[in-house]
């Protein structure tokens, strides 16, 4: 019998207070202090992980979207109008369905931030770019090493995953 079962795919969803704690858990990591940590995904295969990691969601790729992290533990996602639909009505999200209104979303939600962490280990250069157009007055800080040292601590929602994908190899 094959298995084909990733983590990815175990039917694990972690509930929003394990999300929160990650998130606040990234922001006790970063080296400067910041107003808020955005996570954008490109197009396949340049999908940041940690889109995954902060959302809990289990299905979909989020091609061009953002979770938008904030530091007392929430995030708002901005989605494409295709992916809405994954997205469980506990989480706060907004779907777009033109770059145009993506940029408006992003423009609108960030523009009283100063200071904008970003995973640049998993950022596109032109999407940075396009940040830095759209947010011309933020400064904005790499926030890649607190991601891993906060991805290194394993919650117990992650150590259930690690468990049940062992016991399925184990089969």
């Amino acid at each position: 019998m094959e298995l084909s079962l990733s983590l990815y795919q175990l039917n694990f969803y972690p509930d929003c207070m394990t999300l929160s704690h990650r998130i606040k858990t990234i922001f006790s990591q970063a080296s400067e202090s910041v107003d808020a940590i955005l996570i954008k995904n490109a197009s396949s295969p340049f999908i940041d992980s940690t889109f995954f990691y902060v959302t809990g969601l289990k299905q979909g790729l989020f091609e061009g979207c953002t979770a938008l992290l904030f530091p007392n533990g929430s995030f708002h996602l901005l989605v494409s109008s295709l992916e809405k639909p994954l997205v469980p009505s506990s989480i706060q999200a907004t779907a777009f369905t033109k770059k145009a209104e993506f940029s408006d979303l992003l423009s609108n939600v960030l523009k009283d931030k100063q200071c904008i962490g970003l995973n640049t280990a998993s950022l596109l250069h032109d999407d940075y770019q396009v940040l830095k157009e759209l947010l011309p007055d933020a400064e904005f800080v790499s926030v890649s090493n607190a991601i891993k040292s906060a991805r290194m601590i394993k919650d117990g929602e992650e150590l259930d995953s690690i468990r049940e994908a062992c016991r399925i190899a184990d089969k």
